[in-house]
């Protein structure tokens, strides 16, 4: 059987563990995807940014079910953008 798609997420969360990874959900309302879940992978280390791994999903639920395995959700900051949902470390 080959590696799921959740797999390979974990799999690069492990990639970048020296960068602090965390997964970002963003809400239905992104410019490059409305009216879909948008999942992408930020780093904190050096600096914070965003990187080019993203997933688009239909529900929260399957957004959810895409995150790398042993994640933590934090929520959101007051401070974050209205579009991001909640952020996963």
């Amino acid at each position: 059987m080959g590696e799921s798609e959740r797999d390979t997420m974990s799999r690069l969360h492990l990639e970048f563990q020296d960068r602090l990874p965390m997964w970002v959900i963003y809400n239905t309302t992104t410019r490059d995807h409305p009216g879909r879940w948008v999942v992408r992978l930020h780093t904190s280390l050096p600096e914070p940014e965003a990187t080019t791994l993203s997933m688009v999903r239909d529900s929260l639920k399957a957004a959810r079910e895409a995150l790398p395995y042993g994640l933590t959700c934090i929520g959101r900051s007051p401070d974050d953008d209205p579009v991001i949902y909640e952020v996963w470390l």
